[in-house]
């Protein structure tokens, strides 16, 4: 293979229990794929995947023209609290910004609300003197005197890296930049400094200040782990950049994410919502539902048109995973979507009122569920699987571990003697309780975003989203569950067929009527989309094959809340407004069912995202073949153990139809199809599932 023509494309995507690689050879579609356990030093998970990839396929790493690399690492080190011991500095009179948050209460009648810790010490918020007005004008100087002191004091106290938020600064980051310059003469050029004007340039001071101090929070440890794994790909004699997917949805240069880490907060849930909408695409532009099912977690998505939705904020560490408010805010913008503890690690427990809990704890990788016998103790989501007969224990992960059911039914057994139940019984509530904790999120996500279930289709990924996909689907009332090829690894999979984007944000308030300054929007519009194009440069994108897509967050004068509009392309003039305003028009009738009372428009942020060329690879081919009837004994609660058919995935040819009860198996995964289901094979090999509805439903 010459170096003008690498042959494969390779994808690792690092799970709270598993990592998952994939190498597509996009000379014929073929994918090989490999799971293996998530380690505690996570670059030593992915550098075993690419080993284990690399041999299957019979390749090496200069046949490899791409690494792209997704991980949780970013998310777990912010929730587990395991970033750098960082600083804050802004305005005097403002050293509470993280503490006094909003003031507000995300659950006003709730007297024992607890809220989220800040990242940043309350002695380490330091405050200097020097002002920016709201118009970007400079009112008082930076005191460059103040800010050597306190770097002074920084500089005895092992902090870690620094986070400064000065008021206004998405207007004018002039006193940032001058703030950064006294603080690295002190502290050192190596130190991190995240600038909110560079992380996030957007208005409302305690969302940017937040941000920018995750930003910080996470740049040590990505830092370190970035460098880490690139020597490890070095030493592999890989010698061409590595890519990582960034919360918007877009690869980017590993250069880029250790810049601004806190845009990879979602990198991994992320990568499986591209694959998802990939195959929603496939199908047509279906209007769909994606659940990730992982061995921590479950990711919830909304998919429209064959497109992920997209949000402008989201929020980590929630104290209420329900609750809007309860968590610290992440002012980047970001794929939309629900991220619930939620897996085949979530550990099952009798609560103080003796009811059966399901998660959020998770027994992770290590110590792992009790079946892995490799030290768990308290059975969880794949032990009460495993127990009812929906996984075989020799097939586990691609046959990578055997699973040892004996052990688990001991464990479930014990936790059923709790509320006076056998270990089949207390593993089928163990489902129940999982998937209607889905389900309810699912319910909450959609009814938020204005979404009809009916109208819907669900697409099952992960190792556990097969598992639980249809009874999920048929709780919140979807008719057809979708799980496409290798569902397992699809996140891994998405990596390979992402491109390269970026999306930014840029705050500047306008009134778009007559007094609107076109000519300083057009240029603040055009400034921004030159900043992303400049980002993507690393990857090898040409700008002039790039695609930029619009959007603004809109307002009429007298809302409270804007919302994202997509907006065509600029430049804008006056001409332009009636255009906008239908399009707010159009957005609020998606999400509120009508339009609202027309005063002024405005603007508060205008956004950007650009793309690089779509990846084009040709179809995987299908193997087909004549599937060998088997059958297996599953517990089914109310029914106890009953015989299904038991189908290779693999080997059920394009057209076949099929109806449950039944367990359609692959490599990675297990789809459960209940009785009165119907299935079938598409032209794209996608599992078709078409639900029955519940009872009492009919």
């Amino acid at each position: 293979m010459t170096e003008q023509s690498p042959r494969f494309l390779m994808g690792v995507d690092i799970g709270g229990t598993f990592t998952d690689g994939v190498l597509l050879d996009r000379d014929t579609g073929a994918i090989f794929a490999t799971k293996v356990l998530t380690s505690q030093r996570h670059e030593d998970a992915a550098l075993a995947a690419i080993r284990e990839l690399c041999r299957a396929a019979s390749a090496e790493m200069d046949d490899v023209a791409m690494v792209a690399h997704a991980t949780t690492l970013a998310s777990n080190t912010v929730l587990l609290r395991r970033g750098g011991r960082i600083a804050l500095l802004t305005n005097r009179g403002f050293e509470d910004i993280l503490y006094l948050a909003r003031e507000g209460r995300y659950d006003t009648y709730n007297l024992s609300l607890i809220f989220v810790d800040p990242l940043v010490e309350r002695a380490n918020c330091r405050g200097v003197g020097g002002r920016i007005l709201v118009d970007g004008t400079e009112f008082a100087p930076l005191q460059a005197g103040d800010v050597a002191n306190v770097a002074a004091e920084w500089n005895q106290g092992a902090i870690e890296a620094v986070a400064v938020c000065f008021l206004h600064s998405y207007v004018e980051g002039a006193h940032e930049q001058q703030a950064m310059r006294h603080l690295r003469a002190v502290l050192g050029a190596d130190l991190p400094i995240s600038l909110s004007s560079e992380v996030s340039p957007e208005m409302r001071e305690y969302e940017r200040a937040c941000t920018t101090a995750l930003n910080a929070y996470l740049q040590p440890a990505m830092g370190n782990y970035m460098r880490r794994l690139e020597e490890g790909l070095r030493e592999s004699d890989y010698r061409r950049k590595m890519y990582v997917m960034l919360s918007s949805g877009g690869l980017t240069t590993a250069e880029t994410a250790s810049r601004f880490p806190v845009r990879m907060l979602e990198s991994g849930p992320v990568a499986g919502v591209h694959a998802a909408a990939y195959v929603a695409r496939m199908l047509g532009g279906l209007d769909a539902v994606g659940l990730d099912v992982g061995g921590t977690t479950a990711k919830i998505s909304l998919i429209i048109g064959g497109q992920p939705t997209r949000s402008g904020a989201q929020e980590v560490c929630r104290t209420d995973r329900f609750a809007k408010g309860s968590g610290l805010p992440v002012q980047l913008p970001s794929i939309d979507l629900l991220e619930i503890g939620a897996g085949g690690g979530s550990i099952a427990r009798v609560d103080a009122l003796g009811f059966l809990q399901v998660g959020p704890e998770s027994a992770e990788s290590h110590p792992g569920p009790v079946c892995y016998g490799l030290g768990g103790e308290e059975p969880t989501v794949t032990d009460a699987a495993a127990v009812l007969g929906y996984i075989d224990p020799a097939a586990f992960a691609g046959g990578s571990m055997r699973l040892n059911v004996e052990a688990a039914a001991v464990a479930l057994a014990r936790l059923g003697s709790e509320v006076e139940m056998n270990a089949e019984e207390t593993a089928a509530a163990v489902l129940d309780v999982l998937n209607e904790s889905m389900a309810q999120a699912m319910r909450v996500h959609l009814a938020e975003r204005g979404q009809d279930a009916a109208e819907l289709v669900l697409v099952a990924s992960g190792g556990g989203g097969p598992l639980h996909g249809v009874e999920v689907a048929r709780k919140v009332g979807i008719p057809e569950v979708v799980v496409p090829r290798r569902p397992g690894v699809l996140s891994a999979v998405g990596l390979v067929l992402t491109p390269p984007a970026i999306e930014l944000a840029q705050s500047h308030v306008a009134r778009l009527d007559e007094s609107a300054d076109w000519d300083g929007i057009n240029g603040l519009l055009d400034g921004m989309r030159l900043r992303a194009a400049a980002l993507l440069e690393g990857t090898g994108v040409d700008a002039a094959t790039a695609r930029a897509d619009w959007a603004a967050d809109l307002r009429w004068i007298g809302q409270t809340h804007a919302f994202r509009v997509p907006l065509p392309p600029p430049p804008y003039g006056s001409s332009a407004t009636a255009a906008i305003v239908q399009a707010f028009n159009d957005e609020a009738v998606r999400l509120h069912g009508a339009t609202l009372q027309e005063t002024v428009l405005e603007a508060l942020t205008w956004r950007v995202s650009v793309t690089g060329p779509e990846v084009v690879v040709p179809p995987e081919p299908l193997r087909g073949g004549q599937s060998e009837s088997k059958t297996a004994r599953v517990y089914a609660a109310g029914s106890g153990w009953v015989d299904v058919a038991v189908l290779d995935r693999e080997s059920l040819q394009v057209g076949y139809d099929g109806s449950g009860p039944a367990l359609i198996i692959d490599s990675s995964s297990t789809c459960a199809v209940g009785p009165g289901d119907t299935f079938s094979i598409d032209e794209h090999g996608n599992l078709r599932i078409r639900i029955a509805p519940a009872e009492g439903s009919r």
